[in-house]
């Protein structure tokens, strides 16, 4: 087979293009706000883990467990914060540095498979999909699993294709820390999307079996993965009785399996119909997904040859690619984000398959990259400028989608530090994120009543839709300071006695 090579011009593109995408990402970690609700809700689950010094129980509010996660992400995040401060920049870094540890794997195995040339137009296909482009810089769970995930996988391949004994017993340990950190990024869903993938390979490969049983040390290594998650599991349930029965079945079965699902203590399920995960993977891997669907749809008898090697490497890829999408095809709650585990391998594949493709078509010649170059120039810096088009995006639309704003008026005006801001009929947890515990919610207009007697000149934001739902007995002791966004800002007047 023909070494993958690429010229010295595309190459240098290639380059500033991935230097393009890295950097405005890492921009718009400190331009853009906290966003709610998702990633301003994990956001103040790890400054209240910083504030209060709790680092077994993820806390929803103040006292009250928040059970629909396991820690690593919140970890990783008031960590952060713990050194850079409690701000935008400082909680979405973890989540680049996992982003920059999957272009890593995906460089390495690129190189083990090709060459240096390869692994960066892999790198670059994968950091130019949207929703890699998102999740790695946004406050969620979903980097980390994606990293646990690429970690499982990059070790299980390093060793069916590594010679030397110690380097494959080390990565069959690597394996298997992936495993225990993907319970602590996600729980047991880390499993799903590493292992059957692996054994469909297998299965498919006929005579893997032997080398994936040998080749892993399964007793010392899940070993490795219970003594990693297992501690943190059996503090959580001992501090919160309940949270094992919840996260398990409720999260892990019920979520996926129970249309509209009413046990989500956090929120709401996101009922979707049969089959919406194949949307959401066209969606989050453009423009190469729909590129990558179109070339196939035109050369079906030729993919099981393009697809076909002694070792297994592309069919090893499409499992891995594959396995979320038909996984959660059945599921009726999930979220475009569940496709994200499966986008590395996608990207090493679609470079693979272009690769072999080229290789047929050039018989031996110098492949004729030059003729493809408006897509690889072009396409990854629409995606780049599309993905960030809200850090530009007009301040009266940033406004609706962040209290930060609200937040920093109300800071400024309050009188002293007891003054407190309520938001009546809704919460906002970029609000709690911003003000810290100054910041409260409430339903009860009884709350509201009791501001007026508290000796301190308060604040309520209330949405405009709900404007009409506070009394004017009420109202008539504050001054509208500001209407920001959808949220109107007022100031108590004076203390009433």
């Amino acid at each position: 087979m023909q070494d993958f090579s690429l010229s010295a011009k595309l190459r240098r593109n290639l380059w500033y293009i991935l230097l393009l995408l890295l950097s405005t990402r890492l921009i718009s970690l400190a331009l853009l706000p906290i966003t709610d609700s998702t990633e301003a809700r994990y956001g103040e689950i790890a400054r209240k883990m910083l504030e209060t010094g709790n680092w077994v129980t993820l806390q929803y509010d103040y006292g009250v467990p928040f059970w629909a996660k396991p820690p690593l992400s919140t970890w990783l995040s008031a960590v952060s914060m713990g050194v850079f401060g409690v701000n935008a920049f400082a909680v979405r870094l973890p989540e680049l540095f996992l982003g920059l540890s999957v272009l890593w794997m995906v460089w390495l195995l690129g190189k083990k498979r090709h060459n240096q040339d390869f692994s960066l137009l892999s790198v670059v296909l994968l950091s130019s999909m949207p929703l890699f482009f998102v999740v790695n810089g946004a406050v969620m769970t979903d980097a980390s699993l994606a990293f646990s995930t690429a970690l499982s996988f990059t070790a299980f391949w390093m060793v069916t294709v590594e010679t030397n004994k110690g380097r494959q017993m080390l990565w069959g340990y690597i394996f298997f820390v992936g495993q225990g950190l993907g319970l602590l990024a996600k729980g047991p869903i880390c499993g799903v999307l590493t292992l059957f993938p692996i054994f469909l390979w297998s299965w498919s490969q006929g005579g893997k079996w032997r080398l994936l049983w040998n080749r892993l040390p399964w007793i010392k290594g899940s070993v490795l993965m219970i003594f990693i998650a297992a501690p943190w599991y059996i503090m959580a349930e001992h501090r919160t009785p309940g949270f094992i029965d919840y996260f398990i079945v409720g999260e892990h079965f019920k979520r996926f399996l129970v249309p509209g699902w009413q046990g989500d203590k956090y929120g709401h399920a996101h009922q979707t119909p049969i089959g919406t995960i194949w949307f959401y993977w066209l969606i989050g891997a453009l423009p190469w997904s729909l590129i990558a669907l179109t070339w196939a749809a035109r050369r079906l008898k030729f993919l099981k040859t393009l697809l076909a090697d002694k070792d297994g490497w592309a069919m090893y890829l499409f499992w891995w690619a594959i396995w979320p999408m038909l996984f959660f095809t059945m599921a009726h709650n999930i979220l475009w984000t569940y496709t994200i585990t499966g986008l590395p391998a996608f990207a090493l594949l679609a470079a693979e398959i272009w690769h072999r493709c080229l290789e047929r078509q050039s018989s031996g010649k110098e492949m004729p990259y030059r003729h493809r170059y408006w897509l690889f120039c072009s396409l990854p810096v629409i995606a780049a400028l599309s993905a960030s088009l809200l850090m530009f995006s007009p301040p009266a639309k940033i406004k609706k989608i962040t209290q930060k704003y609200v937040a920093r008026k109300y800071l400024q005006l309050r009188p002293s530090a007891r003054s407190e801001l309520y938001y009546v009929f809704c919460r906002y947890y970029s609000a709690e994120f911003y003000v810290g515990r100054q910041a409260h919610h409430t339903n009860d207009l009884n709350v509201v009543r009791g501001l007026l007697n508290n000796n301190s000149r308060d604040f309520l934001a209330v949405q405009k839709r709900n404007r009409r739902n506070i009394p004017n007995k009420i109202l008539r002791h504050f001054t509208k300071v500001g209407t920001i966004g959808n949220v109107l800002l007022f100031e108590e007047k004076s203390r009433v006695f």
